[in-house]
């Protein structure tokens, strides 16, 4: 198959739609000349009746866009490259219990748009893209941006800067400032610099370079932004109902991409909460959105998407085959896109463990733990993109238990000495594989390499001591003790309980970060999500939200401590009630499971 193929067999359109299914990938729905669109995902493929059939369509209250016949278009991800179904008509289909489905009749063709043939979009004449990128001697230059393909694009400079743009020189750094403020950050090489002296100005054909899974994502659908801008100003005069949100001028700023900063290094250091900043950080990662994305996720089945991508990258690796890094990257672009949408609801899901799934669970929990740390950390200038290669490194952060005996159902910190000799050698193929992986993140290599090194020596692979270790990889390590002493097993069951793991880290300071642990307990706060606690009526619940400065909102209660029993669980406004929290409970004795946290809350 060739990138920016028609795709027109019935065989190889219904294997790309099976796997589509499999993966648990989220399609977008356009109805043409809304201007909005709608997120579903593929519950069924009837072979006999040629249809699809798509789950309702969220959000719900745009699903009466589906039921009129207007004419759709399907967009979905398919190892990296966009699939695209045109001039789609969806059928409402009611079953008995009141459940709404989307019967859509096979697609005879696809697009499978990436690179060379893909659609070069021009940006109006009145929509100012400023586009600024350094020149040969390290100056910024501000232009504007012309025209965008998910291969590259065309620039425009005033002036005559052929001597300070050069064609083929390094990948340079292109930042992207949109109406609204929102900023796009990426790399490309210069192609072709040309002056044109009649309008004296500068025009420059840029390739992109290095762009991973979440940056070929947005570039994807700033190119259909632009499609639907000019749309809309071609046949409705730019109504603003059907304007992007890109290009709507405002004052709130968005961060796309602020690098990772280091955690801070010194022991000593006040977490968040003594500083009185927690909430103002929590408030302030509600700036966070993805600006190109309108519609909803579905924020179980991406935790279930990137359980399914675990699961092929083990396989993979097994197998000894190429990693299929596009998925885990789609994967990890769509926990990004839960996070934003909920992010408590996300957490909440990561803190469930069971037997079979272990580690690819473990693993993901990690990726958001420490996406959701820096962002908290960070929360006035990190962007989306870095948050994003921070949940992909941790999906690949523990690949290599996978190669040892039972290693999916590692739930130790420490290994016996041969297991630790297998796990080490296992470790350095693995770093060497990725590292060959083009437009690798290099947090994903600092991570994987140092996410079990302990500051004393003792840690795997290399025995690195404290001050030969990366700033991220000490966070890297304290996350991935935190989640795995977290989850305690009795008789195939798991219980979440932070505080054990808390007290365990705390008393190795001799090989976990502190000021990383202790910014972990101020992030979390007294009652972290999930956690049991003890009320004042002598029942048991489970944290299920907190507000901006940690403090438990929300409780399903499950449990009577007078009764000794459980009791058929139930959610409670704690604002709104007359209990009080009196302390956090060992979930192992009274027996409640992680499981329990699975339902969104109900009140």
């Amino acid at each position: 198959m060739t990138e920016g193929q028609l795709i027109t067999s019935r065989k190889e359109i219904l294997l790309m739609f099976r796997r589509i299914q499999t993966r648990l990938s989220p399609i977008t729905i356009r109805p043409r000349e809304s201007g909005l669109s709608l997120t579903s995902y593929l519950v069924e493929i009837d072979t006999e009746q040629q249809q699809l059939i798509l789950d309702e369509a969220l959000p719900k209250n745009r699903n009466h866009l589906l039921q009129d016949g207007r004419s759709l278009i399907l967009e979905t991800l398919y190892d990296g490259c966009r699939l695209t179904s045109t001039e789609v008509v969806a059928k409402a289909v009611t079953s008995a219990q009141g459940e709404i489905t989307y019967h859509i009749p096979l697609p005879k063709k696809l697009h499978y748009l990436q690179r060379r043939q893909s659609f070069r979009a021009q940006v109006r004449t009145m929509l100012e893209i400023m586009a600024r990128l350094p020149d040969a001697n390290y100056d910024m230059i501000n232009g504007r941006l012309k025209d965008l393909s998910v291969d590259g694009c065309r620039l425009e400079f005033n002036g005559d800067l052929t001597k300070q743009l050069s064609p083929g020189q390094m990948p340079l750094p292109l930042t992207l400032i949109f109406p609204n403020a929102a900023q796009l950050d990426l790399h490309l090489v210069l192609i072709r610099v040309e002056y044109n002296d009649t309008r004296q100005k500068t025009y420059c054909g840029c390739r992109f370079e290095a762009l991973d899974g979440g940056q070929r994502t947005r570039v994807a659908n700033l190119v259909t932004d632009l499609q639907r801008d000019q749309i809309n100003h071609e046949r409705h005069g730019g109504d603003p109902a059907g304007t992007p949100v890109l290009f709507i001028p405002g004052e709130k700023s968005v961060f796309m991409d602020a690098e990772v900063k280091s955690t801070p290094d010194q022991a000593g250091s006040t977490p968040p909460s003594e500083q009185n900043g927690s909430s103002n950080n929590a408030r302030k990662l509600s700036a966070l959105q993805l600006q190109t994305q309108d519609a909803p996720v579905d924020i179980r089945r991406a935790h279930q998407s990137a359980v399914i991508a675990m699961k092929d990258l083990v396989a993979a690796l097994r197998m000894q085959k190429l990693l299929p890094i596009e998925q885990a990257q789609e994967a990890a672009h769509n926990l990004l896109r839960a996070w934003l949408q909920d992010r408590q609801y996300l957490l909440l899901l990561t803190r469930m463990r069971s037997a079979d799934n272990f580690l690819f669970e473990h693993s993901i929990a990690v990726g958001v733990l420490l996406a959701d740390f820096v962002a908290f950390k960070q929360a006035d200038q990190v962007r989306p993109e870095s948050l994003e290669r921070l949940i992909f490194s941790g999906l690949c952060h523990d690949l290599a238990k996978s190669l040892i005996p039972e290693g999916i159902e590692e739930k130790n910190l420490t290994l016996s000495d041969d297991r630790a000799a297998q796990l080490r050698e296992h470790m350095d193929d693995l770093i060497n594989q990725l590292a060959r992986i083009p437009g690798i993140p290099k947090e994903t290599l600092v991570i994987t390499r140092q996410s079990l090194e302990r500051l004393d020596g003792s840690g795997l692979p290399k025995g690195l001591t404290a001050e030969e270790l990366h700033p991220l990889g000490k966070l890297a390590a304290a996350v991935d003790a935190y989640d795995t002493l977290s989850h305690r097993w009795i008789k195939e069951d798991v219980h979440y309980h932070p505080l054990l793991a808390i007290k365990q880290m705390l008393s190795i300071p001799d090989q976990l970060h502190t000021a990383s642990i202790r910014h972990l307990i101020a992030q979390q706060g007294k009652y972290p999500l999930g956690s049991t606690v003890r009320l004042s009526d002598q029942t048991l619940g489970l944290v299920m939200r907190q507000d901006d400065n940690q403090q438990p909102t929300h409780l399903r209660l499950v449990y009577s401590l007078a009764n000794t029993s459980a009791f058929p669980s139930r959610d409670i406004s704690l604002l709104d009630s007359n209990l009080a929290i009196e302390a956090l409970s060992d979930p192992v004795k009274s027996g409640i499971s992680s499981s329990l946290l699975r339902l969104p809350l109900r009140t």
